[in-house]
């Protein structure tokens, strides 16, 4: 399954774990907005595998419960994440057992600029307020 970057863009998640929340059979450990582990076919932790643009994020020397390394991948910087569940482990090793979170990072189209000045970028933000004054 692919999720493109408008689907999680919309959504307002801030984490990776949150986007992957809304993947059908994926489940999400959260103990804290800092921390998050997706559960994948009822496999955590070391047993799925993260990978940014093919490198292998995490390996089998990670601890066996929810481990929160899932945070350390801005999901604003992806253009897309490719959710492969099910054992990867024959294409990417052993701790692929549970699933395979691939996730293609975007573009800055920096070799297209011309003249060296890059100035592109967005900012994303939400206000929230228990009280309001008028």
């Amino acid at each position: 399954m692919v999720v493109s970057s408008g689907d999680f863009l919309e959504g307002g998640h801030r984490t990776l774990p949150e986007v992957l929340g809304n993947v059908p059979g994926i489940m999400i450990q959260k103990t804290t907005h800092g921390h998050g582990s997706p559960c994948i076919r009822g496999f955590t932790g070391r047993q799925n595998l993260l990978l940014v643009d093919g490198i292998r994020v995490n390996n089998s020397t990670f601890r066996a419960g929810p481990i929160q390394y899932w945070n350390t991948v801005d999901p604003y910087a992806a253009a897309q994440i490719e959710v492969v569940k099910g054992q990867g482990s024959v294409q990417f090793g052993s701790d692929a057992f549970g699933g395979t979170v691939n996730t293609i990072t975007r573009s800055s189209g920096f070799e297209n600029e011309a003249g060296g000045w890059f100035n592109h970028g967005a900012a994303y933000y939400r206000f929230d307020t228990n009280s309001s004054i008028t």
